[in-house]
């Protein structure tokens, strides 16, 4: 999980949510090689995240926060036009206490990481720092854009106590960290008897539990429990559902019926905390079908069948997912490259209409900048791209054409299936533990000083003035 907040924390960053502003502010200028609060919060013996660097960091990451959760901020109780000072979080914290506290743990490990990774003699490559250098270049050219100085620019966007210098220490540092936890996660390996422990030891949160269930209301609580509780199999437990149905809806015909029980059925689901439901369902002994009632906060009944987990079991109910996980090769023609969604789409039906099983992917990829994707799984990719991989009757070697809306077109190629899902989700626990571990440790060693009185120097920015 770890290795997933820094990826995030980068993505964030480099999105560079610049925007023009009027000359209204006065610049706090110093020499372009130094920080203009150059104060540690936290610091290990090689590496250090100063005051400017967390509030580069602070309002980075409060901006894609926004700009990621527009349409739930009411909800969240976050007022972008308010100090994030002013705004509760919870009866005992701030919304800026929030954010600090997900920097703080995210920032620190991304010190443990570097620490880790001068030891190994791993370090960024000239095109790490060729990279990083484009992302300063771009700000340098919307301040340009806009009628701007870059330090103007850079203090209205992030903070009047970040410059040039100071984001380009922070780019380096979630870089190092990202490049070389992905070098540990890949040197990983395990045996099979390794893997199999793991999954013993942790099967709860890998295997699937497949289930029937609908939602009554209820007048009468009680008997609505008792009638579904009473049923032992599941052509009982479908005619219960079918009776409540018909009552609850006047004209349910055959169709209704038949859409109905496509819904209620629920397959493979995984473990989930703080759910009685998935207490129930993935309990030791638990038997095929069981039913499981309780009341809602709506007021009706969730009412739930287990059903039985036939040639995929490891217990009546609970199965290993055999499914293979899916590899890929793709091509991305971006909209925001083509300008537009149809020319990215008419420049991807282009060369999709020259290729066939004998040609040369590879070059392709390599022409317009593709690649592959390994061990994909349902849920980590839009809809249309997943209704085309998964596909039953898909062939290793198929090609297809798959416009994502208001996004882009993929080429894509479906290469050699990859181990079973149980395999790969124990392999993914596994090499989290490992890493995890790998940090206990290395925060043991890198010794993290922490100065506590320097974050009241921070200067959030307010997004709407």
């Amino acid at each position: 999980m770890l290795k997933r907040i820094t990826a995030l924390l980068l993505a964030a960053m480099m999105l560079f949510s610049l925007f023009s502003c009027k000359k209204n502010d006065d610049e706090i200028k110093t020499p372009d090689n130094e920080e203009i609060n150059s104060l540690p919060i936290m610091a290990t013996e090689n590496y250090e995240v100063t005051v400017s660097m967390m509030t580069y960091f602070l309002n980075s990451y409060y901006r894609s926060f926004v700009s990621n959760n527009q349409l739930y901020l009411g909800q969240l109780g976050l007022d972008p036009s308010r100090e994030l000072s002013e705004q509760k979080y919870s009866e005992e914290y701030t919304w800026l206490d929030y954010f600090l506290f997900y920097l703080s743990n995210t920032l620190k490990q991304q010190l443990v990481l570097a620490e880790a990774a001068k030891a190994e003699g791993f370090e960024l490559t000239q095109k790490d720092l060729e990279e990083i250098d484009k992302q300063i270049s771009y700000i340098d050219e919307k301040a340009v854009a806009g009628g701007n100085t870059t330090t103007f620019l850079i203090q209205n966007t992030y903070g009047k106590c970040v410059n040039e210098h100071t984001i380009r220490k922070c780019l380096q540092l979630t870089t190092l960290s990202m490049k070389y936890s992905s070098h540990l996660m890949s040197s990983y390996s395990f045996s099979d008897d390794e893997i199999e422990k793991h999954f013993e030891e942790n099967a709860k949160d890998i295997l699937s539990f497949s289930y029937i269930r609908y939602q009554a209301k209820a007048e009468d609580s009680d008997k609505v429990m008792a009638d579904f509780s009473s049923c032992t199999t599941e052509e009982e437990f479908v005619n219960m559902i079918k009776k409540y149905a018909a009552e609850a809806v006047y004209d349910a015909d055959d169709e209704y019926m038949a859409n109905l029980m496509k819904e209620c059925y629920v397959y493979g689901v995984g473990y989930s905390e703080d759910s009685k439901f998935a207490d129930w369902a993935f309990a030791d002994g638990r038997k095929a079908y069981e039913v499981y009632t309780e009341k809602t906060e709506d007021g009706k009944i969730l009412a739930a069948m287990a059903l039985p987990a036939s040639e995929k079991a490891y217990s009546e109910v609970l199965w290993r997912d055999i499914t293979p996980v899916h590899n890929i090769e793709s091509i991305y023609f971006a909209e925001s490259v083509y300008k537009t969604e149809e020319a990215a789409k008419s420049k991807a039906e282009e060369v999709f209409a020259t290729l066939n099983a004998e040609s040369d992917f590879s070059a392709l990829i390599k022409e317009y900048d593709g690649g592959t994707t390994s061990n994909l799984i349902k849920g980590g990719s839009a809809d249309v791209i997943e209704n085309w991989v998964f596909d039953e009757s898909r062939q290793t070697g198929d090609i297809g054409l798959v416009t994502v809306e208001d996004t882009g077109t993929y080429i894509i190629r479906l290469k050699e299936d990859g181990m079973p899902a149980w395999k790969y989700f124990t392999l993914e626990s596994l090499s989290d533990k490992t890493f995890n571990d790998f940090i206990k440790e290395w925060e043991a060693k890198a010794e993290i000083k922490k100065n506590n009185d320097a974050i009241s120097q921070i200067t959030p920015i307010t997004l709407i003035q």
